[in-house]
C-alpha cells in the first residue's frame, strides 16, 4: 500500500477500498526502513475490517476505529433528543471505580467531533477519561450524517454552530439528568465553533468545568480565508462567501434556518463570552485550519486559555502524534480545573 503522509506516532487510521468497493480499516504505526520514491513503509498494528490483499489504495486520519466494539465492549449507543425533533445517536461509556479522588461517576466528559466526522473521531480519547473513572459521552448533532430529525435522515447545510450548539446543550442535559454533577467538554475542530455559541446562548453554559479543544476553529472569517488561500482561489471568494452566508434570503436558498453572523466567530466576541478555563492543543502548522485566531484567542485571557503548541501533527492527529505529550497536557488541565 501506498500512503502519502507525514509521520503519524501512536497509531493512525487508514482507510482502504477494495475491489468489490468495500471500505476497510487498518491500525498503522510508525515508519520503518527507507523511503523509496513515494512510498514508505508502516508497522501494521492490526486490522479492525476489511481485506489489506486486495486493497487497491488507502487514506489517512488520526481515528483508531469506527465502531464501539473496536474501542471497549461498555460503549453504548443512546438516543438524545434535542430542539426542533432531532434524534442524536451518540456513543456513551459510562464511568466504572476510579483510582482517582475526582468524584469517578459525578464526572462526565462531552465529547464534540469535528464536520464530516463520527463519535469514532474522539474515541481515541475514551480510555484516558475512564481510566481516571469518568463517563464518556459523544454525540453526534444535527445534519451531521446520523442525526434524524423527525425519524429521518436529515442531511441539509451545516450552519457552522449556529443551531448545533442546542445540540450540546440537549447533551448536558441528558448527561445531568443521568447523574454528572461537574462537566467537560472536548471539541474537535467545527465541534468548538459550536462550543462558542453554546457559550454566547445557552443558560447551561455556567456548569461546564472547563473545555478542551483539539485543532479547533476559533475565528470562521479566518478559516474561509484560510480555505480560499488553500484552494488557490482568488482572496475575493473568501469575502464572497460570507456576504452570500450573512444575506438571510440566500443562506435560506441553500438550506439554512438563518443567516451565518460572521461577526460572532472572530476572537474578541469569543473571547467576551467565555468564562470558563479551556485548554486549546494544536498544531502551528495545522494544515486546514489557521493557527493565528488559536494564538490571538490564548493572548486575550491569559488567565484563562492555555495553549499546548504542537509543531509538524497536522490537524486532528496531535493525538496520534505525540501521544504522551498530549496526554500530558490533558491530564495537567484536568487536574486543575476539578482540583
Amino acid at each position: 500500500m501506498r500512503f502519502y503522509e507525514r509521520r503519524l506516532h501512536g497509531g493512525a487510521k487508514a482507510t482502504k477500498r477494495s475491489s468489490r468497493n468495500e471500505a476497510g480499516h487498518a491500525t498503522i504505526g510508525q515508519i520503518f526502513g527507507d523511503k523509496s520514491g513515494d512510498s514508505l513503509r508502516r508497522e501494521l498494528i492490526s486490522i479492525e475490517s476489511g481485506d489489506l490483499k486486495v486493497a487497491r489504495g488507502a487514506w489517512l486520519s488520526g481515528w483508531l476505529g469506527t465502531t464501539p466494539s473496536q474501542f471497549s465492549s461498555d460503549i453504548e449507543i443512546v438516543n438524545i433528543e434535542s430542539s426542533d425533533g432531532w434524534t442524536l445517536p451518540s456513543w456513551l461509556q459510562r464511568a466504572t471505580e476510579s483510582p482517582t479522588k475526582m468524584s469517578p461517576s459525578e464526572t462526565w466528559v462531552i465529547h464534540i467531533h469535528g464536520r464530516g466526522a463520527t463519535p469514532a473521531e474522539t474515541a481515541r480519547n475514551f480510555q484516558f477519561f475512564n481510566a481516571l473513572g469518568f463517563s464518556n459521552l459523544s454525540i453526534s448533532y444535527r445534519n451531521d450524517a446520523s442525526a434524524l430529525q423527525y425519524g429521518k435522515v436529515n442531511r441539509g447545510p451545516l450552519s457552522l454552530g449556529t443551531t448545533e450548539w442546542k445540540d450540546l446543550e440537549a447533551a448536558v442535559q441528558f448527561a445531568q439528568s443521568s447523574g454528572a454533577k461537574k462537566l467537560l467538554i472536548f471539541a474537535w475542530s467545527y465541534g468548538a465553533a459550536l462550543c462558542s455559541q453554546f457559550q454566547r446562548y445557552s443558560a447551561l453554559a455556567s456548569s461546564i468545568s472547563g473545555y478542551i479543544y483539539d485543532s479547533p476553529v476559533i475565528s470562521w472569517r479566518a478559516t474561509l480565508a484560510f480555505q480560499v488561500l488553500l484552494a488557490g482561489r482568488p482572496p475575493y471568494w473568501a469575502s464572497w462567501g460570507e456576504k452570500f452566508l450573512a444575506d438571510t434570503s440566500s443562506a435560506r436558498s441553500i438550506g439554512l434556518a438563518e443567516a451565518i453572523h460572521f461577526e460572532d466567530f472572530e476572537v474578541s466576541s469569543v473571547a467576551r463570552h467565555l468564562h470558563t478555563p479551556m485548554l486549546i492543543l494544536h498544531s502551528k502548522d495545522d494544515g486546514f485550519v489557521p493557527f493565528d485566531p488559536v494564538q490571538e484567542l490564548a493572548a486575550a485571557l491569559p488567565n484563562l486559555v492555555r495553549l499546548q503548541v504542537f509543531v509538524d501533527a497536522r490537524h486532528c492527529r496531535l493525538y496520534n502524534f505525540d501521544r504522551f505529550g498530549y496526554q500530558k497536557a490533558v491530564g495537567d488541565f484536568v487536574k486543575l480545573v476539578l482540583r
